[in-house]
């Protein structure tokens, strides 16, 4: 299986976690701005909830 983790933070709290997952897996956490350009069989998508909504830039990143 591939894997990979991808966040989106303001605050820092997610990248942290982000990267906790990662290590795990053996994998690299990265921004959401880098994008997911190999084939993978799973995706960690990490964001917070915002003003009862997660942010439009996480919006965007699951659309595309």
């Amino acid at each position: 299986m591939t894997y990979a983790v991808r966040y989106y933070t303001k605050g820092g709290n997610t990248k942290r976690l982000a990267e906790a997952v990662a290590k795990e897996l053996g994998v690299e956490a990265l921004p959401i701005s880098e994008g997911v350009k190999e084939p993978v069989d799973i995706l960690f998508l990490g964001n917070s909830y915002y003003a009862f909504n997660i942010d439009p830039e996480v919006k965007k990143f699951v659309a595309s």
